[in-house]
């Protein structure tokens, strides 16, 4: 392949996978809710359920330069994407409290090592010349996840496995991507 072609390829990997990021952010963010408000939660516990999310993205974040440079780019998406699908279809199995409040946890860090990942890997093979419009692409496409994964409740409804499946679907869709630039 040639090189053009091949940054081409791995710039499309990178935006496809920014926006499986914003699916996977935008469905569970809203469904976890509304099923623990449809199953007598609090306010307060279904709050504190988000929090739990974007507290392992925080945590997580300072250290995702390492595992980059540990394990590489690609296999850390991969790694990260295939425990996004996984952290999803859990969500299908398990359902209590505490084991949704930990899966939410896990989800957020990887969430966390596939938003710096991507961002990483994007700044690095977008040619300074078109670095701005690559950029836009990219934010287009992670606001684009954001909007989509609420989006699919209208299709997936919020009981059963459904819209956990769906979600590890699409994220599973991402992963020969992503190994097609490795």
């Amino acid at each position: 392949m040639k090189p053009r072609a091949a940054n081409n390829l791995s710039i499309a990997a990178a935006i496809s996978i920014i926006s499986v990021f914003g699916i996977s952010l935008g469905l569970t963010v809203p469904v976890i809710a509304l099923v623990m408000a449809e199953n007598g939660y609090s306010s307060a516990a279904i709050g504190a359920h988000v929090s739990v999310q974007f507290l392992g993205l925080m945590l997580v974040s300072p250290l995702t330069p390492l595992l980059l440079v540990r394990f590489g780019t690609s296999r850390l998406m991969i790694y990260g994407l295939l425990s996004i699908a996984c952290i999803m279809a859990l969500f299908a199995v398990f359902s209590s409290f505490l084991s949704w409040l930990l899966l939410r946890f896990f989800l957020g860090a990887v969430e966390a090592i596939i938003f710096i990942s991507a961002d990483t890997w994007i700044n690095q093979i977008a040619p300074p010349k078109r670095r701005g419009r690559i950029i836009g692409l990219y934010a287009t496409a992670i606001s684009a996840g954001f909007g989509l994964g609420p989006f699919l409740l209208a299709y997936t409804g919020i009981t059963g496995p459904k819209p956990f499946l769906v979600g590890a679907v699409i994220t599973l869709a991402t992963v020969p991507i992503l190994i097609s630039t490795y």
